[in-house]
């Protein structure tokens, strides 16, 4: 009697989506933290000139 493979496709498709999910986060997560630290960043620059001024 032959062995068959189980059929694990399923399983793929789940490993797929939660590294697309995962990679998805990252990428938010990096998107807003850059636009935080550009708003941090014009905020020094704003108190470095009235600090000179």
């Amino acid at each position: 009697m032959p062995s068959t493979t189980p059929d694990t496709i399923a399983y793929m498709v789940l490993g797929y989506a939660a590294a697309i999910i995962i990679m998805l986060g990252l990428t938010a997560y990096l998107y807003m933290r850059g636009r935080r630290l550009k708003g941090e960043l014009a905020l020094l620059k704003q108190l470095e000139d009235e600090d000179k001024s």
